[in-house]
């Protein structure tokens, strides 16, 4: 049985690869273009959403760990920070999507306007992802880091299955 610090590396190393793994993916089967292009939409996409609840994820862990020995309070505060988050994600990630042309020629001008339809899709579908990591923090604050490992390789599987199509076929 591998002990409790295997299981942290483990994850770590997991979200690493899970960090990473599209970048791959692009610059491997697309252009060097394609992947600066993902790049940046990932950047004004997803890093707002992103920023917003790692640091939210970071401050739950001690509070989580406290309330490991009372499931009920445990439950009730997650609850609560999950409906919070899910405000605060969705609201970010629904703006940027609505602005994500009007940012884009702000911030970037009119030559990167044709990455606005993935900043759209990359904000959106972070601000859906964002709901995990409050449900990832609590079960490393409950000891269970080996489950938590298993559902992210599950979502690096997932995502090898939906993002490689997509990337032989589509055009970025």
């Amino acid at each position: 049985a591998w002990g409790f610090s295997f299981w942290v590396l483990f994850q770590n190393l997991l979200i690493f690869v899970d960090g990473k793994f599209i970048d791959v993916i692009v610059g491997r089967l697309k252009s060097t273009e394609a992947l600066g292009f993902y790049v940046v939409a990932a950047d004004i996409g997803a890093s707002p959403i992103r920023e917003i609840i790692i640091l939210t994820s970071r401050a739950l862990f001690p509070g989580f760990s406290k309330l490991a020995s009372d499931p009920e309070s445990l439950a009730h505060s997650f609850t609560r920070i999950q409906s919070g988050i899910a405000i605060i994600a969705f609201s970010v990630s629904a703006g940027i999507a609505l602005v994500a042309e009007d940012l884009t020629y702000f911030l970037l001008g009119e030559k990167w306007i044709s990455i606005t339809p993935l900043i759209q899709i990359l904000a959106l579908s972070e601000g859906t992802f964002a709901l995990s990591h409050p449900m990832f923090t609590m079960m490393s604050a409950l000891g269970r880091v080996r489950l938590a490992a298993f559902l992210t390789l599950i979502r690096i599987l997932l995502m090898a299955i939906i993002i490689i199509p997509i990337a032989l076929t589509a055009d970025l």
